[in-house]
């Protein structure tokens, strides 16, 4: 996988796949693009985001901004229920765990290793 995935078959939740390889700002600005007309198409109907990282590669540096202005785009465009994020090991799990308890999303933000619990947490 080359792109950043999103799979919304399932109508409750929403996969989004990073790939393994550095992502830039402009990529992610498409993306959000993406995920957000994926969202409004949606008229309003609760949705739940699944992100794996497991395998991603870094972000350059002018994205980590680009990053959080699109969570916020996103958050406003969706009714997102929850959002887990699955990453590569416990470590992870336990930076990210802290880095969320700091930023304070605007919607419930869990960090996991295993696919099924997060899954099975996001309801």
């Amino acid at each position: 996988m080359n792109e950043i995935a999103i799979d919304d078959r399932d109508p409750s939740c929403v996969v989004v796949t990073w790939p393994a390889r550095r992502v830039g700002a402009a990529e992610l600005a498409r993306f959000g693009d993406e995920v957000i007309a994926r969202l409004r198409a949606r008229e309003g109907a609760p949705v739940s985001v699944l992100v794996d990282v497991r395998r991603a590669g870094p972000l350059e540096a002018g994205a980590i901004k680009r990053a959080r202005e699109i969570d916020a785009r996103v958050c406003e465009a969706g009714v997102i229920t929850r959002r887990a994020i699955v990453v590569p090991n416990v470590i992870a799990a336990r930076v990210l765990g802290l880095m969320i308890a700091a930023a304070r999303p605007r919607v419930p933000t869990r960090a996991f290793v295993d696919l099924e619990r997060a899954r099975a947490w996001l309801g």
